[in-house]
């Protein structure tokens, strides 16, 4: 997009990634990261080698459907 439409559209999503609304957002991602950060503990106690993409796929999900929603 260019030109006016762009401005249009950049209009609509500024609020959204302000300062004060992303600082809003932090206790809601810092439940998901507690969540993260169990299940690697409990991955690293078994001592498995295990895949990270597919846990940190999940946490971008989980982080954008929480503060989408």
């Amino acid at each position: 997009m260019e030109g006016n439409e762009w401005k249009q559209w950049r209009n609509v999503f500024n609020p959204g990634f302000s300062s004060s609304h992303l600082r809003m957002l932090i206790p809601e991602i810092l439940k998901d990261m507690s969540v993260f950060c169990e299940i690697l503990r409990d991955l690293a106690e078994k001592r498995d080698i295990f895949l990270m993409d597919p846990l940190t796929t999940r946490l971008s999900l989980d982080v954008i459907g929480r503060v989408t929603l």
